[in-house]
């Protein structure tokens, strides 16, 4: 019972402390959900450590606050029991087993890429898959070692099946679709490789050492709007996975611009030029455009300011900040899995949240949309 003299409560494993602003905030990474705590909760939180029991609780709080126990008591059974009924205490969190890299499967290794924090190697028996996917990875082929694999092959009936050396198996039924599945792989080993930095779902622009972050799921205009940005004389960085080290600052991620059909009417000069029938059903699905036939590369920056886009036909354009704790819950939701980092990479979007502006950005004109970001990346002065 929670009112017993001899309770020691402890916290459940995993679960991150933060400041988002003035906010107190606690992050639930098995639920992928958010507390934002009072001032009192979080004091409770913070004393959790210490193996204390109810009884040393209320004391301990009490002498803090200068309060009577029978006063502070209550209080801490309420929010002892909000811990507990929301799985933060009383309970342990298993930590998944990594899956064992098995041996690379024989065959060509047709490109080896640099992916963030990954080097990977490639190995597809289809040449023209092949021709595919290294031209659309192009940009991070590297020559270090690599620590990574991604394997496609067919069988007999035309089925492919798409592995990677931490154990993902997908099975596709097209070759353009194990194109498409192996480039997405390549960055899903990207992110899983980053565990010491914050990896967001975003695009990325540099502009005077000055980086936007243009966070946002799919179908949010992100690729359009970095493409559209990079074009205006940005730097481009990525359109895909964002990673913020500790001191808040974003490097580059050059893989090839990803633009749907939707995008297409807005650039019709970058259109590919297919050469044969898989590229032509690839061109109608999705262009894969290398970064430099946009604009330039960046070499990095601090963030200045995150952006988050959303495009709607005939909405004029407003753009707004929001609070922290708000900023918290919207990048949260676009955050890659960070459990392997833990709490230290939580403190680094805490601290995003805390010192760099985060806002909405409404808008229905692409160019107004590429102004407004430009013009906060003009601004010199602090982003805080």
């Amino acid at each position: 019972m929670i009112g017993t003299e001899s309770l020691t409560p402890t916290r459940t494993e995993d679960v991150y402390r933060g400041d988002a602003g003035d906010a107190p905030v606690l992050f639930d990474p098995a639920e992928r959900r958010l507390h934002v705590l009072n001032d009192t909760a979080a004091a409770v939180w913070d004393r959790l450590d210490r193996r204390a029991t109810l009884s040393e609780l209320v004391a301990d709080l009490a002498a803090s606050f200068g309060a009577r126990p029978s006063a502070v008591r209550r209080d801490v059974e309420q929010i002892i029991a909000r811990f507990a009924a929301d799985g933060l205490i009383g309970g342990e969190v298993a930590a998944a087993e990594p899956t064992p890299a098995s041996r690379r499967p024989a065959g060509p290794v047709v490109a080896r890429v640099g992916a963030l924090d990954a080097v990977i190697d490639i190995v597809i028996e289809d040449p023209d898959v092949a021709d595919a996917v290294v031209r659309a990875v192009m940009p991070l082929a590297t020559t270090r070692p690599a620590g990574s694999w991604i394997h496609a092959a067919a069988d007999d009936r035309g089925v492919w099946t798409v592995t990677t050396s931490t154990g993902t198996v997908q099975t596709v039924g097209s070759r353009s679709g194990a194109t498409l599945r192996v480039i997405a792989e390549v960055n899903q080993l990207a992110v899983a490789a980053t565990v010491d930095r914050l990896v967001l779902h975003a695009g990325a622009v540099v502009d005077h050492g000055r980086v936007a972050l243009l966070p946002g799921s799919s179908n949010r205009g992100k690729s359009t709007l970095t493409t559209a940005l990079v074009r205006s004389g940005a730097g481009y960085l990525t359109d895909e996975a964002a990673a913020v080290d500790r001191d808040g600052a974003c490097g580059p991620f050059p893989k090839s611009i990803a633009l749907d059909p939707g995008s297409f009417p807005l650039f019709p000069d970058l259109a590919p030029v297919p050469s044969g029938p898989l590229e032509h059903r690839l061109a109608r699905r999705e262009w894969h455009v290398v970064p430099t036939d946009v604009g330039t590369l960046g070499q990095g920056g601090t963030v200045h300011a995150i952006v988050c886009p959303h495009w709607q036909a005939g909405t004029t354009t407003e753009l707004t900040r929001l609070a922290p704790t708000d900023a918290l819950h919207t990048l949260l939701s676009d955050a890659f899995d960070f459990t392997a980092g833990g709490q230290d990479v939580f403190e680094i979007l805490t601290g995003l949240v805390s010192e760099v502006p985060v806002y909405r950005l409404d808008y229905g004109d692409l160019g107004d949309a590429v102004a407004t970001v430009r013009a906060l990346l003009a601004d010199g002065e602090s982003a805080v």
